[in-house]
């Protein structure tokens, strides 16, 4: 038996999403979207080998800030990609509004 599927409606491919990011007009939402995605997957990364350089190293006060530095990271992780997504978000609804002249509500997406 063959099943086919359709998509409602067209999904960008992700080379047109990218160029389309780079021909875009550059204003805050681009930029918190971009900055935090990008620093909340390089953050936890740059706080593992901090964390790991702070178990290794000698002296006792370079130990405390090393390590106070690993944490923040961690921490800094989840609030920079809430605020990325939620810019990407904003950029979505941004996107279909113009597209479709209606602003697009959370109740609408339930609807549907």
């Amino acid at each position: 038996m063959v099943t086919t599927h359709t998509l409602r409606q067209e999904v960008a491919a992700p080379h047109s999403v990218i160029r389309e990011l780079i021909r875009g007009t550059l204003n805050w939402k681009n930029g918190a979207a971009a900055f935090g995605l990008g620093a909340g997957f390089i953050a936890p990364i740059v706080g593992s080998i901090v964390t790991v350089i702070s178990w290794f190293r000698d002296p006792m006060w370079h130990h405390i800030f090393l390590h106070q530095a690993g944490t923040t990271l961690f921490v800094l992780t989840l609030p920079l990609l809430i605020i990325g997504a939620h810019c990407l978000d904003l950029l979505d609804n941004e996107k279909k509004q113009a597209i479709g002249g209606e602003k697009v509500n959370d109740d609408d997406r339930e609807k549907n």
